[in-house]
């Protein structure tokens, strides 16, 4: 009666209320965003309406931030600066000046700079040394990804750069940020301590990164370098990019493809893809053609393909086989004895229960409405049963 109330209103209240302007503001800095959109945004593209449930996700990660902040403030560190308004770049041409009303901030932006709001700035009480703090609160999709290595912040680590500049242009001498990121989910938290280079051309470097597992802390050990040449330098580039696509009124290319979750949560996915298929047509006769460093990356695709195939339908034998032995032995379980330096090994069928529906059972005409359309791209790589193309022709 009263709870589905509450998600409208955060809905309508987003909505209704004024729109937001596209601005190169810090926090739209990150290198890993989708310029495409912010072109979109730039232009002043309609926009889908915003959900409210995710209007309130938004709103309970402002709190989990401050949350954070509080418990920040009673350790032995100093928390100051607390939403510091900082413009650390000012790149010509890229908008006219605008005066910032951000809770309060009410200072006049010069033409072409970079505007933000630090969270804050923490001294370490032993060393005096201080840190640009940024804090952040994710759901635990995007928070186990980096927990586990599997990718690195990057767009968060570029605004805190900014800030890092920002704070600079104002006397300070600070070297490095710290960035925490909690867990919706389970209040764990993540840190990045890095350090940030003069030059904007420099290199980025993560100098710790850590995750806590109850009241421990664990090292967490990424896959991809922890350094990035040129990180800060890439965001401003990006920017004069989408001010250049904004002028010219083109649009960059799509970053990704139409199955992937970022373009499902798209607020312009539907200007981003409404004549998709029609550009499909018009570029059909535009064959690329590979180099032998992509032809070898091609080959070792298809061969993996056929092991994945050869060894699936092995286990599908084997497994097959397994449950023949158990209806011989008239059993739904069985052990495997370890054996030298192996371990016992379980096996036990399993009555698991699914949900489905029965479309058998519903009317057509409800059917007819509930169906949905949808499109998203398949990667086809064969290889042919005729000889290659000659020279000079396209390879299709």
């Amino acid at each position: 009666m009263i709870v589905g109330l509450i998600p409208s209103i955060a809905g309508m209240e987003i909505n209704e209320g004024p729109d937001r302007q596209y601005r190169p503001r810090c926090s739209a800095a990150g290198v890993q965003r989708c310029a495409r959109a912010d072109v979109y945004h730039a232009t002043g593209t309609p926009r889908a309406p915003f959900p409210g449930r995710a209007a309130l996700v938004f709103s309970d990660g402002h709190w989990h931030e401050e949350l954070v902040m509080d418990w920040l403030r009673k350790t032995n560190y100093q928390v100051h600066s607390q939403q510091l308004a900082v413009t650390p770049f000012v790149l010509d041409g890229l908008h006219d000046g605008y005066f910032c009303g951000f809770e309060g901030c009410k200072e006049t932006v010069p033409p072409g700079g970079i505007h933000g709001h630090i969270d804050g700035m923490l001294t370490d009480p032993v060393s005096g040394m201080d840190y640009v703090l940024e804090l952040k609160a994710y759901n635990p999709f995007s928070w186990n990804r980096w927990a586990a290595g599997r990718e690195i912040p990057w767009d968060i680590i570029t605004q805190t750069c900014h800030y890092v500049f920002g704070v600079r242009k104002l006397g300070s001498n600070v070297e490095k940020c710290i960035v925490i990121v909690k867990n919706k989910a389970t209040s764990a938290l993540l840190e990045f301590i890095i350090n940030v280079p003069r030059d904007p051309r420099g290199v980025v470097e993560i100098e710790s990164a850590h995750y806590t597992e109850g009241e421990r802390e664990k090292p967490i050990q990424f896959e991809e370098s922890m350094r990035f040449e040129g990180l800060v330098q890439s965001s401003l580039d990006r920017f004069k990019a989408i001010r250049r696509y904004e002028v010219n009124k083109t649009l960059p290319t799509r970053p990704y493809s139409l199955a992937n979750w970022r373009c499902r949560y798209c607020a312009w996915a539907a200007s981003c893809w409404e004549n998709y298929e029609q550009e499909i047509k018009k570029s059909e006769d535009n064959v690329a053609r590979f180099t032998e460093e992509d032809e070898t990356l091609v080959r070792d695709y298809i061969a993996t393909k056929r092991e994945l195939s050869t060894l699936k339908k092995m286990a599908d034998a084997q497994k097959e086989n397994i449950e023949k032995r158990l209806r011989e032995c008239e059993a739904r379980s069985a052990v495997v004895p370890g054996g030298p330096g192996g371990l016992p090994v379980d096996i036990r069928v399993k009555v698991q229960h699914r949900q489905s529906i029965d479309k058998d059972l519903i009317p057509d005409d409800i059917k007819l409405i509930a169906t949905k359309l949808s499109s998203f791209e398949k990667l086809d790589v064969r290889e042919r049963t005729n000889p290659i193309a000659e020279e000079g022709q396209s390879a299709r």
